[in-house]
């Protein structure tokens, strides 16, 4: 067995097209690493880009509602950019132009040509002024503890509300998030976080988004009786304590989001490992009838379940290693992006539901449980492209075949119900949801059910290529 498994392998590795499309997906995975690093350094628009704007602004047709939109559109763009241009993306600087002038010129420009409100227009432009002069010394710790002040009073005035009138219950929905404002500017306070684009500061308007949205969801899962419902509500859960427990624990930062990326992009099914599946699988059958070395083989004092269990087992080892190598390659050219070879072996944030708390997990035991998770995605596929190769011996069917299925499957959701899905392999296959006592969106599915479907569908297709190869009259190949 062990020399018919190391032929196989032989055989498929000695197939150009596995090399041509490997050195194809990993060129595609270091370009782009390498263009979003250069994206990444540099400003969001160029200078040319502002100079095609700024020649066409002779283009336009005021008089038409559209065109004029787009022109202040441009117009807007060509001024803030104008003054951001001097700035680094994640300044304090570019964040107020971009939240505080940029509206200003809009308005400005939207009183002069819709409203022709001339006189208005000259008002806005003297306050537009105004804020450019405060660009070269903006206290942006001042800004936040006068935010602080004025929430402080804000809390109070909804306090002295609640001892007249201690049922009223819009005002303590108000109250909750004036708390939740000054909890968000309490932390810039002492962690000296100013508004700007930076991660940190982007965590805290995350934090806050989540936290809202958690305030106004039923936490007694009791209480829910829609699957997707219940699946929404984790989902705000786990965003909500994530965030929280990560700017209590001082794991905001670029590297740490790609802490968080890379086993992310684990957890979903691959469609270039798919396609690496049907390349390697695809004729690992049919090349023995299209040689004419079936009859060779059989000739040997080799059954028919060994010569295929050979070639079964050879296929799998195959595609084990070309998805090692894809997966380093992937991180590898990830951390390029982000200037830090070490960061994978720190750790990420999850919300583990069986636990009802946050975990850190190791980046690299979050990737392997990622990969595990659509595992069944990967086995079902090659147990599938097998079927087909044994079935039809022919490569061509085989590779379009598998492809076509991989592609079109996902028209099935738009004609069959969630009770129906819930029992194709395809829709199952992604165990992904129930990661760390997770739901799927689907009401009809469970992670008990998944998985039995999973393993009965991969069990079918190899004992039916089995069947098949027994039965197949060889003599006229």
């Amino acid at each position: 067995m062990i020399n018919l498994i190391r032929n196989e392998l032989t055989k498929i590795f000695s197939k150009k097209a596995i090399y041509i499309y490997s050195i194809i997906i990993f060129a595609i995975l270091v370009g782009m690493s390498m263009l979003a690093k250069k994206v990444e350094n540099s400003t969001a628009i160029s200078d040319s880009f502002v100079e095609v704007l700024e020649d066409n602004l002779g283009n336009y047709d005021l008089s038409n509602p559209q065109e004029l939109e787009m022109y202040i559109g441009d117009r807007v763009l060509i001024d803030a950019y104008n003054l951001t241009r001097n700035y680094e993306y994640e300044s304090l600087e570019y964040y107020y132009i971009d939240n505080t002038i940029e509206p200003l010129i809009h308005e400005k420009y939207s009183l002069e040509y819709v409203k022709k409100d001339v006189e208005g227009a000259k008002k806005v432009q003297e306050e537009i002024d105004n804020e450019i002069k405060k660009l070269g010394n903006l206290d942006w710790k001042q800004e936040l503890i006068d935010d602080k002040k004025e929430i402080e009073e804000e809390i109070k005035s909804y306090e002295d509300v609640l001892d007249i009138d201690k049922n009223n219950e819009d005002v303590k929905l108000l109250l909750e998030d004036a708390k939740l404002r000054l909890w968000c500017v309490q932390y810039r306070i002492d962690n000296n976080v100013s508004y700007s684009y930076s991660e940190l500061s982007n965590e805290v308007d995350n934090y806050y988004d989540y936290a809202t949205k958690y305030a106004n969801i039923v936490k007694d899962e009791s209480k829910i009786k829609d699957k997707s419902e219940l699946n929404r509500k984790r989902e705000i859960e786990s965003n909500y304590k994530e965030s929280l427990y990560k700017l209590e624990h001082n794991m905001v930062s670029e590297n740490q989001f790609m802490l968080d990326f890379i086993p992310d992009s684990m957890a979903y099914v691959d469609g270039l490992i798919i396609v690496a599946i049907l390349i390697i699988c695809g004729s690992i059958i049919s090349e023995e009838f299209n040689k004419g070395t079936i009859k060779q083989l059989l000739t040997k004092p080799f059954s028919r379940a060994k010569i295929l269990t050979s070639k079964m087992i050879a296929g799998l080892i195959a595609v084990t290693i070309f998805v090692i190598v894809y997966e380093i390659v992937f991180t590898i050219a990830n951390c390029y992006e982000y200037s830090d070879f070490t960061s994978i072996f720190g750790n990420t944030v999850v919300y583990d539901f069986n636990l009802g708390k946050v975990r850190e997990v190791s980046v690299l035991s979050q990737c392997i449980y990622g990969f595990i998770s659509v595992l069944p995605a990967y086995l079902i596929m090659f147990a599938i492209v097998f079927f087909i190769g044994v079935l039809t011996t022919n490569s061509v069917s085989t590779i379009c075949t598998g492809f076509g299925i991989f592609i079109f499957y996902d028209l099935l959701g738009s004609w069959l119900s969630p009770k129906v899905l819930s029992f194709i392999p395809f829709y199952t296959w992604d165990l992904t949801p129930y990661m760390y006592g997770g739901v799927s969106s689907n009401q009809y599915a469970t992670f008990g059910k998944s998985l039995f479907i999973d393993i009965l569908t991969f069990v079918v297709f190899i004992v039916g290529s089995y069947i098949i190869f027994k039965r197949k009259d060889i003599k006229n190949q």
